[in-house]
Formats: structure tokens, C-alpha cells, sequence
């Protein structure tokens, strides 16, 4: 009943234009916008149809049956303050019919006197008891609401803030927005969110006050996340509901006073076309904007070119620009903007473009002197002076690029990593004696951002090397090495290097020989001024020289070998005779000999040094067969008195054969190898150091020679049966067995049987094929450790051919109109043919047996022919040829 009541007043109150974006009617006092709060209990209740005067006043609001009439409820409540926004102006009889629709039986309980009295005792006493539930609660929230929001917003890119104090998103998305706030105590306020009314900008989240409370505003997400239009985000694609609450717990969706209202984020990329980088063209309509999708295929920082009167960006992050570092394989949205008043096509292009320098460092120097009588005024450039280009040669900056690389440059040079020139650039503050402040150097190319950086300089009237410079030798104390020691010299004045020659000189006295030496500086140019050092020199030790004689292995000739010796002192080459001795000793035979290095003069101590003296194997050369002998060669041995021959069977020890006196002799014959045999032969070459006889070392593998086999003499090769031939030969003395070979035909020589006895003699060959003729031959072999080797053997060979036995005959009888044939059984036989004839005829095949163990026949087709003549052919398959035996030409009469 209520809610009805509060409609009408509310519905007037839209006509009358006070009312405030909140449910409720706008209760203004003295422009405070306070507004009377609907009672807790009428959020959702139905009225019961059942007689007034029989109801309680807890009956009256309770939930009641599905089939009770319903009241206004709280959604419709708010749709008809909508509409009464919308049909404000119209004229108010119309207005309150639209907002308060009662129904007749609500009619006639209004019009009821009693019924009147209840209701408005019930809100008396409802009314007693909000005031005294507001003395207990206070200002806590009871209730927050939203309205004003576009329906079904899309934004294109990320929500984020653009000032300490939020607007909105960057994009509209709580312009026009209002937030109330209801206190238990009826208290109301709202917020309407414009170019007046920003949102504060919290650690977490973005508030505003109402009646002294914050209340939090942000996007929610499907799975709950709440974002605050306070940070930066990158929303992901999708819907979003726009929420408040406060710290009590109080919270309020905005679809839930508007169940449309939601907030669609699209990708940046959605809509957008692709775009490779390369030349394309753009047309676009006034205050029109494209986007494009880009992924770059390599790191680099980047530009759009070909624009003039369009705008074009690169986005990275949540900003744009038209430079930007971009890395390969992400990727990026460019967006084009048309904000003339006309249609405009352009061609626009990704070009590389130069990378930036985010820090610049000083290097060296850590100051700079400079003389104070430089004629430029204060806060002149006076890099070209001269005198500080002297200075700034030596000036090294670090620059360290976006990309994370970093590169030492000097000043007036082009760096590497980029298109940069570092440029001198010197700028005096003024001329007081002391430290100042000056810019040692700037970049200067594209994207330069960097101007340089401050760098102390110290005015003086001179640069006396002696007051300022840092001088500092390489040591003090070095060794005699035989020539003039002159340490190298380090001369720096504030961090810059003075150049040798260029910005002083060095003269040295008494640095040769040991004692103490002098050196002295002296400033050249602009330097002035003189320092002495001094320094020692010591006698050198030869066990800290670094002595090397010119081979540690030497061939023996004969004659004394004494190699080269070099000393060197610090790397100065010492003088023999003059600085050290050299004696040698047991140089001369094979063996090892020793070199001794002996001090002289300034150096002392010593150091001995060995080498070898070999005596160098005979080279063999051969060993030949020469007629019943063989003769073995070697090469001359240099320093040798003569030679020992030595000779082994494989798989045995070394003999020594021969001595032969001479060193010149390089042949020897062996008249008293044995035949059939293979042998090896190897030299040792000797000399004589008095008494003592040395010999050379020897080739272990030597020479061989093998004293051929003689050929086996073929005797015979003779069939013994269809498919065996028998070979026999001669015995071949010294032979430790024969290998038997055979060929077909034309065919080559294969290998059938090895026999490992010499005394065996024949061999029979069991695989041979009746019909075809095979050739034997016979080949005598040795063997040893050092393995197999066969003799000579006779190319023709023997041949022999096996074949089938001719079936033997043996009975031909008459059987009444039958005969009756019988044969001997041949060996190796598959199958029989079986022939007849008249006297005088041709023989005629009768019948074919295909088992070769079937040696009977009856031929029942002779009939009363009692002068029929039968004969038998044997036969056997080779493949697919079929050999046949040879057969009783006479044949067999029946008897």
C-alpha cells in the first residue's frame, strides 16, 4: 500500500522537476539535497487480499500466496520515475495514471474510512519506528544506487586514467554516471560524474564521498575481478558490469537498476586490418579513424612516414605515438585519424628509424683543467678552441640504448649501435678560478634526447705537469738484460692520458748496466714543467733467463752436434762470450748429450740443457726373388761402420744372417733360403766408439718375399657316378695342403674344397651335375702367423662330364594281349621313358614313369603283335633341362 502512496508522490514529484537520479521523492530544504528513504520492509513486499480490519499490521507486509494481488514493486517503481523523466512536461493527470495503475479492489480499500485510519495508523507507527531505529543506526549505509549510464557501451581500447583526479576512463565510460547513497537515518546524496565532479583517485581504487562515506567504484568481470578506473589496465575482450560498494559491505550493480546496461570492451585488434609495414594507402572520411594490426619481424624502434594531413600513431602499452620500440613477433595496433574537414587519402609506410639513448654516462675524464686565459666570453660554446680539443680527445662516454645494449664512444665520433654523433660541446658558466659546472658533450641525430651532462673544470694559469699531473712507472727495480732499460711511463692529469712526444718527453741516464737509473719527464705544449725518477738495475741471474737450444733430437753423422743456444732476459737477447759460455760434452755417438750455458760479466749462475743423437734405422728397400735366391736392399745409414742382416719366418724370432764391415754396402744375397717358403728380412746398422759397439734401431715390420709353391701336376678327373667326379694330382713338397677349384665351361674359378694334408691327393667332387662338363685345377698353399699364400697352378686344368647309366634290360613277356617290360634301377635317375618298335622301324615313346624307383611296365596296347622290340632311357630335371641317360639301341623282343 505503501509503495503505491510513494509512487504518486514521487510521480508528482517528476512533474514538478525536483526530482534528484535517485528513487524517492527530492525533499529539498534550502538547496540541501536530503530525501525521505523508503522503509526497510517495503523492498519486496505483496499486499494480502484479505479484509483490513481482520489483518495485523505484521500480516500486512508479510510474504504472502502466489494467488494474492500484487502491489507496485520496487523495479516497477523505478521504471515509472523513468518514464516520468521521460514524459516530463506532460500534463499530470496522464502522468500519475502511467506511474500508479490501482486496481479496483486497492480503489475501494483506499475509499474505506476504516481502512484509511489502519493505514495511516501503520505509518505512524512505521514512521515512530524509522526514527527510532535512525537514533540507533546513525549515518550507516542502508542502500547505493546507479543511474545515468549509457546502455550497452563498447570502448575499443583499455580503460585507464589520464589525470590525478579521474574523469572517467579516457573514453566516456562514467561520464554522465550518478552514484546515491542512502543512510539509515533517510540521508541521502548523489553524485553526478562531469567535468566538475571527479572521481578521487585512491591507492587501490577510485572513490567518492557522500555524506562522509567512500564509495568505491569499478568494472567487475564474469568471474568477479573488480578494476579500478584508478589504474591502468588492459582489459581482455568481453562484459562487464559497473559496480559500487562501501566498506560496510553495501554494494550495488548497475544492471540492476538498468538490467541492460552492461559495458562490452572489444580488442584493440578486433576490428583492426592487417598491416605488414609496407607502402599502403589510406583513405579516410573527415574525423574518421582506422585501425591496424602490426607485428613487426624485427626488434627496432620505428616510424610511420608518408603522413601529412592524417594523423598517424603506433600503440605500445596504453599510450601512443608516431615513434615507437617495437618487438619482433608482438603485437601492436596503429591507429590513422582524419581530423581535417575533408576526405584525405595518403600513403603511409613503417620505416626503422634510430634508437633512443636512455642514459649517458661519463667515463673519463672526472675533470678538466683548462688554461684561464681563453679569450671567449661567459657561456660561449669554446669547444673549438684549440686547447680544449686537446681535452676533449680524450673525453669517453657510456651510452646505453632501449634495446639494453650499451657502447663506449669518445667525443667527435659516430657511435655504432646507432646513428648518433657525439659532438663536443663546452659550455663555460663563468671564468672564478675553481670547479665549475660545464656540458662536456651532446647527441646530435634522430631521436636524440639526450643533451649531455656536467663535468667539474678547474681554471688554472698553467699545466705544470709536476703540480698536477699523476705520473706513475711501470716499476722501479729491473734486471741487466744487455741493453738500455727504459720502463714505459703513465701520465695522467685528472683522468686524461697525456700522449708521449705530443705532451712531454722522457730522457733516460745510467740504464744499461746495474746501479740506479734516472729518468726525467719534461712537459711539451701546453704542459710545463720537469720530475726526476729513479729506478734500479741488478745483475741478471741466467736460472730466470729464458735459455733455448735450437733442437732437443739430432741424426748421427758421424761428427760432433752441437745446436744453437739463445739466452734472452726479459726478452732482450743476451751476447754469448760476452754474457755467457756455452760447453758441450758426449756430442759426438748416439746417445744423449748435454749443453752447459755458464754466466759472464753482469749475469751469473747457469743452466744445463740435453738433446738426443740418434742412430737412424736402415731404410729397407726390398727383398726379391733371384732365381733359387733372394736379394734384400736397403738405404745408406749416414755415420754407420757396417750392417747386420737379420732374417725370420712369419710367427718366429729374428736370426741375424749376415754381418757385413762396410757402412757403404746396401745389398746382400741369401743363398740358403729355403724353397717353398715365405721369409723376411731387416737391417741393423752399427758404429764403434772405441771398444763399444752401437747399433741403430730397425724396421720391425721388414721386408717379406715369398719363395713360390710349385704348381700341382693334374694326374686325372674321372666320372665315378651321375654326380661325382674323382681329381687326382701330384704331391707338391713343403705344401701344407691344396685348394681345389672349379669352373663350368668358359665360366671363372671358384673354390670347392680346401684339403689340409699335403700326402692327400685326390679329391672327389659329389656335387657335379650330370651333362655338364666342369674343369679342375689344383693349387698348393702355406700358411703362417702372418697368414695364407698359395702357389702356382695349372690355368687349363682337367675337364670330365658326368652322365646317367643306361637302364639294363631284363625281361619282355607276353601277358595274354598284354606285355609285360622289366629294367635295372640307375642311379641318380628321376624318371624312365619307355619305348617300342617293329623290326625296322623308329623307336616310339610309349609311356613316361616320373619315379625313379618304378623299374616296371605293362604295355597294354600291344594287342596279339608278338614282334614288338621295347627299349628303356633313364632321365633326371637339372632346372628346367632335362637330361637323358643313353638306352640299349637293340632293345629287348618279347619272348
Amino acid at each position: 500500500m505503501r509503495k503505491k502512496f510513494l509512487a504518486v508522490l514521487l510521480s508528482a514529484a517528476m512533474v514538478s522537476g525536483s526530482f534528484a537520479p535517485v528513487y524517492g521523492a527530492d525533499f529539498s530544504d534550502g538547496g540541501a539535497a536530503v530525501t525521505e528513504a523508503l522503509p526497510e520492509e517495503m523492498t519486496e513486499e505483496t499486499a494480502e487480499e484479505t479484509p483490513v480490519e481482520a489483518a495485523t499490521e505484521e500480516e500486512i507486509f508479510s510474504d504472502q500466496s502466489a494467488d494474492t494481488e500484487e502491489f507496485v514493486t520496487e523495479e516497477a517503481l523505478e521504471e515509472e520515475i523513468q518514464e516520468g523523466f521521460e514524459a516530463e512536461g506532460t500534463e499530470e493527470e496522464t502522468d500519475s495514471q502511467e506511474d500508479v495503475a490501482f486496481t479496483e479492489e486497492e480503489s475501494a480499500i483506499l475509499e474505506e474510512p476504516e481502512v484509511q485510519e489502519e493505514t495511516e495508523q501503520l505509518f505512524a507507527d512505521e514512521d515512530a519506528a524509522e526514527a527510532a531505529g535512525a537514533e540507533e543506526a546513525g549515518s550507516e549505509v542502508s542502500s547505493l544506487w546507479i543511474s545515468g549510464i549509457l546502455y550497452n557501451k563498447v570502448y575499443r581500447v583499455s580503460m585507464y586514467p589520464t589525470r590525478d583526479e579521474v574523469y572517467d576512463d579516457g573514453n566516456g565510460l562514467l561520464f554522465g554516471l550518478s552514484i546515491g547513497l542512502t543512510q539509515a537515518d533517510g540521508k541521502q546524496e548523489s553524485r553526478w560524474f562531469g567535468d566538475y565532479n571527479p572521481i578521487k583517485k585512491g591507492e587501490e581504487q577510485c572513490y567518492v564521498e557522500l555524506l562522509g562515506h567512500k564509495v568505491y567504484i569499478g568494472l567487475c568481470d564474469e568471474a568477479g575481478k573488480v578494476y579500478s578506473p584508478g589504474k591502468i589496465h588492459d582489459l581482455p575482450a568481453g562484459t562487464y558490469r559497473l559496480k559500487c560498494w562501501t566498506d560496510n559491505g553495501t554494494e550495488v550493480y548497475a544492471d540492476e537498476w538498468e538490467p541492460e546496461n552492461t559495458i562490452t570492451f572489444l580488442s584493440k585488434d578486433e576490428e583492426a586490418e592487417n598491416w605488414n609495414g609496407s607502402r599502403k594507402q589510406v583513405t579516410l572520411q573527415p574525423g574518421e579513424t582506422k585501425y591496424y594490426k602490426l607485428t613487426p619481424k624485427k626488434t627496432a624502434r620505428y616510424k610511420i612516414i608518408g603522413l601529412s594531413s592524417l594523423t598517424g600513431k603506433i600503440e605500445a602499452g596504453n599510450a601512443w605515438d608516431t615513434s615507437r620500440y617495437l618487438q619482433a613477433g608482438a603485437l601492436y595496433t596503429v591507429i590513422v585519424k582524419n581530423e581535417t574537414g575533408a576526405a584525405v587519402t595518403e600513403t603511409m609506410e613503417l620505416q626503422e628509424t634510430n634508437l633512443m639513448v636512455n642514459k649517458m654516462e661519463l667515463v673519463s675524464p672526472s675533470r678538466i683543467y683548462y688554461l684561464r686565459d681563453w679569450t671567449g666570453g661567459v657561456g660561449e660554446n669554446f669547444c673549438t678552441d684549440p686547447a680544449v680539443k686537446e681535452y676533449l680527445s680524450n673525453v669517453i662516454v657510456k651510452l646505453t640504448y632501449e634495446d639494453g645494449f650499451s657502447e663506449n664512444a669518445g667525443v667527435a665520433t659516430n657511435t655504432t649501435h646507432a646513428d648518433y654523433y657525439v659532438e663536443p660541446w663546452v659550455m663555460l658558466p663563468g671564468e672564478v678560478p675553481g670547479e665549475e659546472d660545464v656540458i662536456a658533450c651532446r647527441l646530435s641525430g634522430e631521436n636524440a634526447t639526450i643533451a649531455g651532462f656536467d663535468v667539474p673544470i678547474i681554471l688554472v694559469q698553467s699545466l705544470d705537469i709536476q703540480k698536477y699531473a699523476d705520473i706513475k712507472l711501470n716499476g722501479n727495480s729491473f734486471v741487466y738484460n744487455g741493453k738500455a732499460v727504459t720502463p714505459s711511463v703513465d701520465i695522467s692529469m685528472s683522468g686524461i692520458r697525456l700522449r708521449p712526444n705530443k705532451d712531454y718527453t722522457v730522457t733516460y741516464k745510467n740504464n744499461v748496466y746495474p746501479g740506479t737509473a734516472t729518468m726525467q719527464i719534461t712537459g711539451k705544449g701546453v704542459y710545463e714543467g720537469a720530475v726526476t725518477k729513479t729506478f734500479n738495475i741488478s745483475d741478471a741471474d741466467l736460472k730466470n733467463a729464458e735459455v733455448k737450444i735450437s733442437g732437443t733430437s739430432f741424426a748421427y753423422n758421424g761428427k760432433a752436434v752441437t745446436p744453437s743456444v739463445t739466452v734472452a732476459m726479459n726478452g732482450n737477447l743476451l751476447r754469448e762470450n760476452t754474457d755467457y759460455t756455452v760447453t758441450y760434452k758426449n756430442n759426438v755417438y748416439p746417445g744423449t748429450a748435454t749443453v752447459q750455458i755458464t754466466g759472464k760479466g753482469h749475469c751469473k749462475g747457469s743452466v744445463t740443457k740435453t738433446f738426443s743423437i740418434d742412430f737412424a734405422a736402415p731404410k729397407m728397400v726390398s727383398a726379391k726373388v733371384s732365381g733359387s735366391h733372394v736379394k734384400v736392399n736397403w738405404k745408406k745409414t749416414v755415420g754407420a761402420r757396417g750392417y747386420y742382416v737379420y732374417r725370420k719366418i712369419p710367427g718366429k724370432n729374428w736370426s741375424k744372417i749376415k754381418t757385413i764391415n762396410s757402412g757403404n754396402t746396401v745389398t746382400f744375397t741369401d743363398r740358403n733360403a729355403g724353397k717353398n717358403r715365405r721369409y723376411i728380412y731387416t737391417v741393423r746398422a752399427f758404429c764403434k766408439n772405441g771398444s763399444r759397439i752401437i747399433t741403430s734401431g730397425y724396421d720391425s715390420k721388414g721386408v717379406s718375399v715369398t719363395i713360390p709353391l710349385a704348381a700341382p701336376k693334374l694326374v686325372s678327373a674321372k666320372a665315378t657316378a651321375y654326380n661325382c667326379i674323382k681329381i687326382t694330382w701330384k704331391k707338391v713338397n713343403n705344401a701344407r695342403g691344396y685348394m681345389v677349384y672349379r669352373k663350368e665351361n668358359n665360366g671363372s674359378w671358384k673354390r670347392i674344397a680346401t684339403i689340409k694334408n699335403n700326402k692327400t691327393v685326390a679329391y672327389m667332387d659329389k656335387k657335379a651335375v650330370p651333362g655338364t662338363k666342369y674343369t679342375y685345377t689344383v693349387r698348393a698353399y702355406q700358411s703362417n702367423g702372418l697368414g695364407t699364400y698359395q702357389g702356382k697352378y695349372n690355368t687349363r686344368g682337367i675337364s670330365a662330364k658326368t652322365s646317367l647309366s643306361a637302364p639294363k634290360l631284363v625281361s619282355a613277356k607276353k601277358a595274354g594281349r598284354n606285355v609285360q617290360l622289366r629294367w635295372k634301377k640307375s642311379a641318380g635317375a628321376q624318371g624312365y621313358y619307355v619305348y617300342r618298335k617293329l623290326p625296322g622301324k623308329k623307336w616310339t615313346l610309349v609311356k613316361t614313369i616320373t619315379k625313379g624307383s618304378v623299374v616296371a611296365f605293362t604295355d597294354r596296347g600291344a594287342g596279339r603283335n608278338r614282334k614288338y622290340i621295347y627299349t628303356v632311357r633313364a632321365y633326371r630335371k637339372n632346372g628346367n633341362k632335362i637330361i637323358k641317360s643313353s638306352y640299349n639301341k637293340k632293345g629287348i623282343k618279347i619272348k
